[in-house]
């Protein structure tokens, strides 16, 4: 190679060194200038929202879960009016349950449908108190909280980035006809992607992927796939008129003592209601109907449970004793695999009647909050005892009750 040849090698080789540098300098100061961009954006959407003095509109929740290749969607609806500093009415509606939450400025008051009580307390200072200080601050993922009743707190800027490690600015496209910038938030253990209107600076559509929450779900249920979580937002029309802040209970409603009580419903008195559930032995199929005019006991458990391991044996020990007297005990096992409640009855050398309800419509039917849950149906088919939870001694009580209903009496308690 001549000297000339490898001078111009040697240019060659410096420009391209150049050029790339240059290349690499651009991309990292474009990076910058739009990592920049979207934090401008999210500081223009926090100020629409701190401004706002008065606000009506609703955001509906859909938990979309993939298992092995199906697709579970699962809705809450939260429809919302607030007034600076401390005025709110919510609705928020998940499943079959429909919660209420109103303070005017002096009172609070929380109120579930389902169980028809309410409780009440004094209204906090500022809307920081309402949305997170409260029961309604606490029914909705973090990182939902973050876009939906969080834009309303005092510093929804900081509420926005809390936790958040980048954000990043994905582009701009199309949602719902109008154009929105799409940006990613990066946490330790989501990605939260929001597209804000370019018009007005408010939050569009948001989407929320807890990937680490999946990625520890995965350890007990492989079949598990993905999790996504999308907001959706409707903006409501001004009314001519503010809207009352204060509640009114239902004429039947009642005064709860506190949160526990106001979670509790009152089976008791209430007719059993009808199910069929696949029984645990192939084949087999269990329908409550076909036993009216029995005692039964239906025993909400599941393999996870300690205090179930506790309880079962014991009424397993009633069953034997009683079931020639009419008395029939079905053990539903509720959240779980058949494969993991068999292999849960095996290790426990239990020989129970078994039902399993795997996503749980029975156990919500009958309004199972914690396992295990004990209810006791008389012949007549009335509910007539209710146990949640477990402590030594209890089975004691049990039998008693269980054998004043094979007498045909009713049980003057309200509940275990």
């Amino acid at each position: 190679m001549d000297r000339r040849t490898h001078a111009s090698h040697i240019v060659s080789l410096a420009l391209s060194l150049g050029m790339a540098i240059l290349t690499t300098r651009s991309a990292q100061a474009q990076e910058a200038a739009d990592a920049d961009r979207a934090e401008d954006i999210l500081r223009q959407a926090a100020a629409k929202y701190r401004s706002s003095q008065t606000y009506r509109g609703s955001f509906t929740v859909a938990d979309r879960v993939r298992v092995a290749g199906q697709v579970k969607t699962v809705s809450t609806k939260v429809s919302l009016t607030l007034k600076r500093p401390n005025k709110l009415r919510a609705q928020v509606e998940m499943g079959e349950n429909v919660w209420t939450f109103a303070s005017d400025g002096k009172t609070y008051w929380t109120y579930l449908d389902a169980t028809q009580k309410y409780i009440t307390q004094p209204a906090p200072p500022d809307l920081d108190g309402l949305l997170e200080g409260s029961l309604l601050g606490h029914m909705l993922y973090s990182d939902v909280m973050r876009v939906t009743l969080g834009l309303f707190r005092s510093d929804p800027y900081a509420v926005l980035m809390e936790d958040v490690e980048s954000v990043q600015l994905s582009g701009v496209e199309q949602v719902a006809g109008e154009r929105a910038d799409h940006l990613t938030l990066q946490t330790a253990s989501s990605t939260v992607d929001l597209w804000v209107s370019a018009k007005d600076s408010r939050i569009a559509l948001a989407r929320v992927h807890p990937w680490k929450l999946v990625q520890e779900a995965k350890q007990q249920h492989p079949e598990l796939e993905a999790v996504t979580v999308e907001i959706a937002y409707a903006v409501a029309p001004s009314a001519p008129e503010e809207p009352s802040f204060a509640f009114e209970p239902p004429a039947d409603a009642k005064q709860a003592q506190d949160l526990e009580d106001l979670l509790t419903v009152e089976l008791v008195g209430r007719p059993l209601m009808d199910f069929t559930l696949p029984g645990l032995e192939e084949g087999t199929t269990w329908h409550l109907g076909d036993y009216r005019g029995r005692v039964i006991a239906l025993d909400f458990w599941a393999s996870w449970c300690p205090p179930c391991r506790e309880e079962l044996p014991k009424l397993q020990a009633i069953y034997n004793a009683l079931r020639d007297k009419g008395f029939v005990l079905l053990a539903i096992n509720t959240h779980d695999s058949a494969e993991k409640a068999a292999a849960f009855l095996k290790e426990q050398k239990l020989q129970l009647p078994v039902a399993v309800d795997t996503e749980g419509r029975v156990a919500e039917a009958y309004h199972v909050t914690a396992f295990p849950t004990l209810i006791l149906i008389g012949r007549d088919t009335t509910i007539e005892a209710v146990h949640r939870g477990y402590s030594p001694g209890l089975e004691v009580l049990v039998r008693s009750q269980v054998e004043k209903l094979l007498a045909g009496e009713s049980l003057s308690e309200a509940e275990g």
